[in-house]
């Protein structure tokens, strides 16, 4: 009697193994862990871009900037792209102008490549928000490595100065901005790290280049 009682477990191996194993195959065949795993990677380096942004608040004159949650992950993403992380949204006004603008950051992935994504959009006088530049790679990164978040924080003034530079130009007229920006991430990319020279920002990684692009000018 004691011995039917007793449970029996043909499989000699150590649960832990038998975890760590299995966890690994989910993360090999299945992109929706795979997607969350990058997302978790992450994580903290959003959350201290997001303090950076309030670090950064001193420094912008009239204008006003702050943190909002981003809606543009409402619209579908650019084919190929997979959402890793919704990130956040920049919002930047000159008071007493009715016009907002919003700069979204977030991730995605294609493959096993990340990219910071981001996007402009404008929120005109009668309430509206309208698109104002298309989803743009502004750096790549490898989500199988740890992310270093000092190479990320300078995005977030980056972004501030798109946001303030947009918000001139909806407001005033005219479109100072001057930059490339990506139509989605087509699949006759050149992918390869180049060295970033703007020297205001001091940012170097890799970023996706791609031969589908045009200036908004």
């Amino acid at each position: 009697m004691r011995a039917a009682l007793t449970p029996q477990d043909p499989d000699e191996e150590d649960l832990a193994t038998v975890a760590a194993e299995l966890s690994r195959n989910f993360r090999q065949r299945s992109r929706k862990t795979q997607l969350a795993d990058y997302q978790r990677m992450i994580q903290q380096t959003i959350q201290e871009m997001i303090q950076q942004v309030g670090r950064l608040q001193r420094s912008v004159a009239s204008f006003m900037v702050s943190v909002s949650s981003s809606s543009a992950f409402n619209d579908p993403l650019p084919d190929g792209l997979d959402k890793v992380h919704a990130g956040f949204a920049i919002e930047v006004r000159n008071v007493p102008h009715e016009q907002v603008c919003f700069v979204s950051l977030g991730v995605a992935a294609k493959g096993n490549e990340c990219s910071i994504i981001r996007r402009v959009t404008v929120r005109n006088a009668s309430g509206q928000e309208v698109p104002y530049s298309p989803w743009e790679d502004v750096f790549y990164y490898n989500p199988e490595e740890a992310p270093e978040t000092a190479r990320f924080l300078p995005l977030v003034e980056q972004a501030i100065k798109v946001g303030i530079r947009a918000t001139h130009a909806t407001i005033i007229g005219g479109n100072p901005i001057a930059r490339t920006v990506v139509d989605g991430w087509p699949s006759n990319r050149t992918s390869y790290c180049e060295r970033n020279t703007d020297t205001s920002t001091n940012v170097v990684g890799c970023k996706l280049l791609y031969s589908a692009c045009w200036t908004f000018r």
